[in-house]
């Protein structure tokens, strides 16, 4: 028996249209069937792409430079001709199409957001790739001593401290939800204020982690593998408390350009950043630029507001990293999305894994606050 819509138009019609259904799913599962897993590399980022084969890099580029100028949803469905927005909007369609193309373009956005960020932990450590979610071995650059030859030309051989300091690994994740009223009323780009948002997230997690570390118990930060505080006065990285001025940041750099390797030769540390907190900023930079030797390259100051009281000055990490961090798998984050039948549309889930700790304590010098 024909269904009452059909009732008007015969069975042959109806025949006709199940036979385009069918068509139609069968298309479907060769797409889905069809579908693998490849790896795109985004501002030497890898990232996992689920896309079919007949999608190109092009189309994500297309919604990424769409979504940079904050089109809304409809506007790129507009623009792009995917036929899979209807389904998102209340049609019969599959939406898998255009939900990972969205993904995909996301995630370049993020990641191109991400890359162009300077926080104080990218600064002052260097950036490493850690392999797994085991806790990692990080070994400071070896003191290495040119010894002279014995008394028939033998090479003498010297000694490597392989004693490193462990960075433990994070994992942290948040969830966004697009509703399918919200994709059908987009007017001003919802869809990049999430990717904008997912970067900064990741952003702020490895900058919190690495505050939490290097003003952990009480200003001396963590403890190391000798048993020792980063910051203490035996290792000649822990001044006496003083207030942020020309004589005190002359102590701070003096101390760090006479540190002295295991074997005691001096490493000639030169002064690359001043971290302080946001209240000392005005003072720093007045300081970093009398102190300013022209050809030479400046004190960089950095003001964080995870900073309350003291100043620290560091050397450059690409020089001796007195801190490391890094992504696991050279991923900064993770961004997926899935449809989301709990409140009819899309959500997007961030995952970010990555691990921040202590490399070289001679590489920075604290000053506490009076």
């Amino acid at each position: 028996m024909l269904p009452p819509a059909w009732r008007g138009r015969g069975e042959t019609a109806y025949r006709e249209h199940l036979a385009r259904r069918a068509d139609a799913d069968a298309a479907a599962e060769a797409r889905r069937a069809n579908r693998k897993a490849t790896t795109m590399s985004v501002l030497g980022f890898d990232i996992d792409a689920r896309v079919d084969r007949d999608l190109h890099r092009a189309q994500v580029a297309s919604l990424a430079a769409r979504l940079r100028g904050n089109q809304s949803l409809k506007d790129i469905y507009s623009g792009c001709k995917l036929a899979a927005f209807e389904t998102l909007a209340g049609g019969e369609q599959g939406t898998s199409d255009f939900a990972s193309l969205l993904r995909d373009a996301a995630e370049v956005v993020a990641l191109e957001r991400f890359a162009a960020a300077t926080p104080a932990h990218r600064l002052l450590a260097r950036e490493t790739a850690f392999r797994d979610f085991r806790p990692s071995n990080v070994v400071p650059p070896p003191d290495l001593a040119l010894l002279d030859l014995g008394e028939r030309g033998e090479l003498r051989a010297g000694t490597i401290d392989d004693t490193g300091e462990t960075v433990v690994k994070v994992t942290k994740a948040a969830l966004w939800r697009l509703t399918r009223r919200s994709v059908i009323n987009d007017d001003s780009g919802s869809l990049a204020s999430i990717a904008e948002s997912a970067a900064q997230a990741a952003i702020d997690a490895r900058e919190t982690v690495f505050f939490s570390l290097l003003t952990s118990a009480s200003g001396a930060g963590p403890t190391l593998a000798d048993g020792v505080a980063y910051f203490a006065t035996a290792r000649g990285n822990l001044l006496s408390a003083a207030a942020l001025n020309a004589t005190s940041l002359a102590a701070a750099v003096g101390a760090l350009r006479g540190m002295l390797s295991a074997s005691g030769t001096p490493l000639s540390l030169g002064a690359r950043f001043l971290l302080v907190p946001p209240a000392s900023e005005t003072t720093a930079r007045t300081l970093a630029r009398d102190l300013a030797v022209p050809g030479e390259t400046p004190l960089g100051v950095i003001a964080s507001g995870h900073l309350s009281t003291g100043f620290y000055v560091a050397s450059d990490p690409a020089q001796r990293p007195g801190w490391v961090h890094g992504g696991v798998f050279r991923r900064p984050f993770i961004f997926e999305s899935a449809r989301d039948f709990d409140s009819d549309g899309v959500q997007f889930r961030l995952l970010t894994e990555f691990g921040v700790g202590p490399a070289d304590p001679k590489a920075m010098v604290y000053t506490p606050a009076p």
